[in-house]
């Protein structure tokens, strides 16, 4: 039996401490619950437990849950903010920019701007994270740390999209030192970054197996599914 607001609870907790060890406020860390493939009678118990950021990987199946979602909620009640965290796709830019209002995985000119101009119809600014790779992982998008600074030059003039800081998922099986060394490696470059942007304030670094150390390492926000949902079966 999955228990939700324990999980959370616990999740909560160990933002906490792992916060205070790094002298820093705990309401600094986001929680993002990553409900892909989960009901939204599970989202909807999240949501009781206090939980309002959630992501999902797959347009289709995330526009319909925020569809289905804004339809059965009483307009009085706090907002889902919904988080897109897949493989962006040219096909799909105008449901994710239309639909969900975070983008943690942009890293390509050409999406950048159909996901501003698909923002028009809403006319509100879509938050995003440009996401990057250490190193070159061909199942993978992602740009190369040295990168980046470019990047965000090419896509300034984009006035809808606002553009918070990156997003980097570990390369596949590292672990212990090796996972510190990356950690470390992308909190410098987000630092280093900030510097010249300030409109900068997110690290989206940590999932389920990572998240302790990555909140060791100054994520600013987590992306958490199996350690809130239980195991995908």
């Amino acid at each position: 039996m999955i228990d939700i607001k324990q999980n959370l609870l616990q999740i909560r907790n160990e933002i906490t401490q792992i916060s205070l060890k790094s002298v820093r406020s705990a309401d600094e860390v986001t929680l993002v619950a990553v409900s892909k493939t989960k009901p939204l009678e599970l989202i909807s118990e999240a949501y009781q437990c206090g939980q309002r950021h959630f992501a999902e990987n797959y347009v289709q199946e995330g526009v319909e849950k925020i569809h289905n979602w804004a339809t059965s909620q009483n307009a009085s009640m706090d907002p889902i903010i919904w988080h897109f965290i897949g493989s962006i796709q040219s096909n799909k830019c105008a449901s994710i920019a239309q639909n969900f209002d975070w983008v943690h995985s942009l890293a390509s000119v050409k999406h950048a701007r159909r996901l501003n101009s698909y923002r028009q119809e809403l006319q509100t600014p879509l938050n995003v994270c440009i996401q990057v790779q250490i190193k070159n992982e061909s199942q993978r998008s992602g740009l190369a740390l040295d990168e980046v600074t470019e990047f965000l030059l090419q896509i300034a003039d984009f006035p809808l999209l606002n553009v918070r800081g990156l997003m980097c998922v570990l390369p596949v099986g590292w672990q212990g030192e090796q996972a510190n060394y990356g950690f470390d490696l992308v909190h410098k470059k987000f630092i280093e970054l900030k510097a010249k942007h300030t409109n900068l304030d997110t690290l989206s670094l940590g999932m389920s197996g990572d998240y302790r150390n990555a909140l060791s390492h100054g994520s600013t926000m987590l992306r958490l599914g199996s350690a809130v949902f239980g195991k995908r079966k």
